[in-house]
Order: C-alpha cells, then sequence, then structure tokens
C-alpha cells in the first residue's frame, strides 16, 4: 500500500490497477481520511506487511490531517518514506506502531544521482546528487530503535556504529570513505559482540588500508580483513570497488589462508 503526497493530489495505492486520487481542491482531505480509515479496517488484520508513503509534495495541511488520521497508530511491519530530509520523516514516524516494525527505509528518491532523470537543477525542486540525512532526532524515536533492518537511500550519512548495532542489518551510503571512517566503525563493531551487516555505499573508497590493517586476502578482486574480538568472535571487512561491509564471520567459513588481526579493548 502506497500514500502518495503529490503537489495536486493525493493518491491512496492499493496494488495494480487499484488507485484512488483525491485532487487538492475542496474538501479533499475529508474525502481521504474516510477512505483512508475504510481501507486500514480491511487491511489491518493484524497489520500491514508493506507500507509506503510519498512525502515530496506534502503540505502543512496534509501532513496534519494524515498524523490526526488514525485514534491508533498505524500497525506495518514493513515501512518506507520518501522525502528530502528528515523534517516530513519526524512528522509522519510517529504514528506508525515501533512495535510491529520490522524494516525501515528512508528514501529521498528524488536526489537519487543515479537517477538521470534527476541529475540537473532546473528549477523543478530537485537536487542534483544525495543531501546529508540528519539522523540525530530520528535515532531518538522508538521506531528507528525498534526496527530491525534500516535501509537508507538517496541520502548521505555518517553512521554512528552505537546507534545501528540493534538492527540485524543496515545500508547506508557515504559521500566518501577513507581508512579512518573504516577504521573508527571497526572499533565500535569490536567493542561488543552484535548481528548488525553493515553495508556503505560510497563512490569515493580511499585510503592506505594495507597501512592500516595490514595486506589483505583478495577473493575475487575484493579486500577482505578479519579481526578477533575481545569476545573471541570474527569481524569481517570487507572492500570493493563502491562498497565497505562489516559483518561477524563464522570461524569455520574463513578461509584458511587468512590472517587473523587480534583486536584489544581500548
Amino acid at each position: 500500500m502506497t500514500v502518495d503526497f503529490d503537489f495536486d493530489y493525493i493518491s491512496l495505492e492499493l496494488g495494480e490497477d487499484s488507485d484512488l486520487t483525491y485532487r487538492k481542491q475542496g474538501n479533499y482531505l475529508e474525502g481521504f481520511s474516510t477512505d483512508f480509515k475504510i481501507v486500514m479496517n480491511i487491511l489491518q488484520q493484524p497489520n500491514i506487511e508493506e507500507f509506503k508513503i510519498v512525502l515530496f509534495g506534502a503540505r502543512i495541511d496534509d501532513m496534519e490531517t494524515f498524523k490526526n488520521i488514525s485514534e491508533e497508530l498505524l500497525q506495518v511491519e514493513f515501512l518506507t518514506v520518501y522525502d528530502y530530509n528528515e523534517k516530513g520523516m519526524l512528522e509522519i514516524l510517529p504514528i506508525f506502531d515501533p512495535h510491529t516494525l520490522i524494516g525501515l527505509t528512508l528514501d529521498g528518491v528524488a536526489m537519487d544521482d543515479d537517477d538521470e532523470g534527476m541529475d540537473d537543477d532546473d528549477g523543478s525542486g530537485y537536487r542534483s546528487g544525495p543531501v546529508f540525512l540528519n539522523l540525530s532526532e530520528i535515532m531518538e524515536l522508538d521506531q528507528w530503535k525498534m526496527s530491525e533492518y534500516i535501509d537508507i537511500d538517496g541520502f548521505y550519512v555518517y553512521p554512528d556504529v552505537e546507534n545501528f548495532t540493534h538492527f540485524t542489518e543496515a545500508k547506508v551510503s557515504m559521500e566518501k570513505v577513507d581508512e579512518t571512517d573504516i577504521s573508527k566503525m571497526k572499533d565500535a563493531m569490536l567493542q561488543k559482540f552484535n548481528y548488525l551487516t553493515l553495508e556503505i555505499k560510497s563512490k569515493l573508497i580511499f585510503g592506505g588500508f594495507a597501512e592500516k590493517f595490514g595486506e589483505p586476502l583478495v577473493i575475487n578482486g575484493e579486500k577482505n580483513w578479519y579481526f578477533r574480538s575481545p569476545e573471541k568472535q570474527i569481524l569481517k571487512l570487507n572492500i570493493s570497488e563502491d562498497t565497505v561491509m562489516f559483518h561477524y564471520h563464522d570461524l569455520s567459513s574463513v578461509p584458511g589462508n587468512a590472517v587473523i588481526i587480534e583486536y584489544t579493548k581500548k
């Protein structure tokens, strides 16, 4: 299910060839609110598996109406919020029940510089390429703290690893990543065992990794390092052309010719 706040209309997209559209004129919010409640009563049994909300064209009255549309928190499992920045996300996220939330995606797709149609500043309101997303307030929300999966797309962030380790999987993008950034993240991951797989996308990954971590084990062109935590768990660091990935690795699947680097808590 998708709720799309466009500049001229609001739409409820319920599936293939099943959309309800409300032009922003007259008492459109009343009709939208009534139909949304009916749809939610039908679909929320006990919760919706996938829900997307697009806020690019949302106005203040749109947001206020949607926030007050239900007396109870909306129960969804996988939630995607699309917006230009964190402001609309901070407004909308609290209306979703954090106890049912499994996966959370924060998407600035209109700023994604992989989308050629959005890659020029022509006065349309779209930015050319990702901008930084301020997560400081979002990370205080229960919807962040209780979700198991996070995907941040179309934005750059600096992942404060301590606030990500409750996730089992996190996907983010950084404008650039060097050996100092990676070393700090590695140290944070090794402080305490966790089940996080952290994937960082970047078009600029650079630095003296061999000098910092020792010679890597190269497999299929990708560089790999293995670190043993104070708890005797194995953390794998993998660096490819455009991706940095951390995750704890089973000792039995570590290649026999790999060097395991001992780590001591600082």
